[in-house]
């Protein structure tokens, strides 16, 4: 959305990736990326106006992209999704462009969803102390892989509480396959089938990529996760095994926010003067700056 724009950038691996960006002015300042979910792109609301805010009413430098596999970075190449592994490059990668052609002095992320579990992964990166200095906010972002596509993989019955999550899932994920002409194919067969011998591995080592879970003791920054009890799509048990993986490994870096309601990615329309404030008090905390104005009280 205006005033932001178009750009083309490549992630750490190569892979063109599309993004809207705007830099305020020649002073060095603190910068976001902003990252989408499965299904999303930058120009959808949800997304665009986190971006618009973190611009206009927090004063920072932003990039909001479109991961691999979707969007107008689907139209760049036929690189396959990765479900969070590569995607965390991706949001490296737009780091790394706001560090070196704007005057932006550190950068953070903010992800929903797949964009949450991406952000975590790359917090969880080699690179993070030097392209995300900032930190990291994941909303309602999956930190174990195999368990989500297990929901959209099988048909829970039509009583579970999992069954809308398979529908809308299986239903859309369906249609971009056959869309991008592989015919009649599930996001199991797609992990199994076209990602994994993509990317060199196997699934099983795929999904152990796509899950931060198993590498919280390497995240150098600082990370953020909220999750809502009520998520219907990505369980609030993620959370509690991510707050238990922090205990674990004994990194205080990564805190974890569980509040009754927010649905899935919906704290912004449930609770959004809450929402805003969490935000940008935790990037003004981690890049160490006083925000342009006072946080929205309650």
């Amino acid at each position: 959305p205006p005033p932001f724009r178009r750009v083309v950038m490549e992630s750490l691996g190569g892979t063109p990736i599309a993004a809207g960006v705007e830099a305020r002015d020649g002073v060095a300042r603190p910068g976001i990326r902003v990252v989408h979910g499965v299904f999303g792109s930058s120009g959808q609301r949800i997304y665009s106006d986190q971006a618009i805010r973190a611009f206009a009413d927090w004063g920072f430098n932003v990039a909001i992209i479109d991961l691999r596999g979707w969007s107008r970075s689907a139209t760049l190449s036929k690189v396959p999704m990765s479900g969070g592994w590569k995607e965390g490059e991706d949001v490296l990668a737009a780091a790394k462009w706001l560090l070196d052609n704007t005057k932006t002095s550190t950068v953070g992320a903010i992800g929903f969803s797949l964009g949450g579990a991406s952000v975590l992964l790359a917090a969880a990166h080699d690179r993070a102390p030097e392209l995300l200095r900032s930190g990291v906010l994941s909303e309602a972002g999956y930190v174990d892989a195999r368990e989500v596509v297990g929901i959209i993989g099988r048909n829970p019955g039509l009583l579970s509480r999992e069954h809308l999550a398979y529908r809308l899932f299986t239903v859309s994920f369906s249609e971009k396959f056959r869309c991008e002409g592989l015919g009649r194919m599930s996001i199991t067969d797609y992990f199994e089938r076209v990602s994994a011998p993509y990317y060199g591995v196997s699934v099983e080592e795929l999904y152990d990529l796509d899950s931060v879970l198993n590498r919280v003791d390497r995240i150098r920054v600082p990370a953020l996760h909220l999750h809502a009890v009520d998520d219907w799509v990505v369980h609030v048990e993620h959370a509690v095994r991510l707050r238990e993986a922090a205990v674990k490994a004994g990194n205080r870096l990564v805190g974890v926010c569980i509040k009754p309601r927010g649905a899935h990615c919906a704290f912004s329309r449930v609770a959004p003067a809450w929402r805003d404030r969490v935000a940008r008090e935790f990037f003004a905390a981690t890049s160490g700056v006083r925000l342009l104005e006072p946080a929205v009280k309650d």
